[in-house]
């Protein structure tokens, strides 16, 4: 079933299968992924269809977050012929009260019939970062799916071996 705050860790995922992480959103037979419907509330998007978080533990010490990062995570389209764009947000929360700070939106174009049956990897740039995440406190990160002309819902792939999401600052 859909899960919020999914553990962000810096390990190489080493699971082989792509389950159905939402069977509770989508339980068609064949569903592979976490499936995402469009939103417009964006970093206020509260429906779990509509956003996927991660979230690291407490960190150990200073995480600074300076230059530019990219977010790297796989999805298909549930229909053919269909546009996707997503958008992610970075914030750095408190770890007691986890009450959350936005810092960063990351931003990809639009990709225009985007498959339905292969995931396909997409970027998506936090521009000129210059932030730390104190330490104890928490990285979390949001992803939506952008309420484009064409879109439709969406599966999104991560934490395997063929489908590794990652997030990199510094580069």
């Amino acid at each position: 079933n859909a899960q919020a705050n999914l553990p962000l860790t810096g390990a190489a995922p080493t699971a082989t299968v792509l389950h159905n992480y939402a069977a509770d959103l989508d339980g068609n037979t064949g569903v592979t992924g976490r499936f995402l419907d469009k939103s417009s509330a964006g970093l206020d998007e509260r429906d779990l269809q509509k956003h996927q978080t991660w979230l690291t533990d407490p960190v150990d010490s200073d995480l600074v977050a300076d230059g530019d990062a990219h977010l790297s995570i796989w999805a298909k389209m549930k229909a053919p012929n269909k546009n996707i764009q997503l958008r992610a947000f970075l914030s750095e929360c408190d770890a007691t009260t986890m009450t959350c700070t936005h810092f960063a939106t990351g931003e990809m174009g639009v990709v225009v019939g985007a498959s339905n049956t292969e995931h396909q990897e997409l970027t998506l740039l936090f521009d000129d970062l210059a932030t730390t995440i104190d330490e104890g406190n928490r990285l979390l990160l949001k992803v939506v799916m952008v309420d484009i002309a064409d879109a439709d819902q969406a599966y999104l792939a991560y934490d395997t071996v063929d489908h590794p999401a990652r997030l990199a600052f510094g580069e």
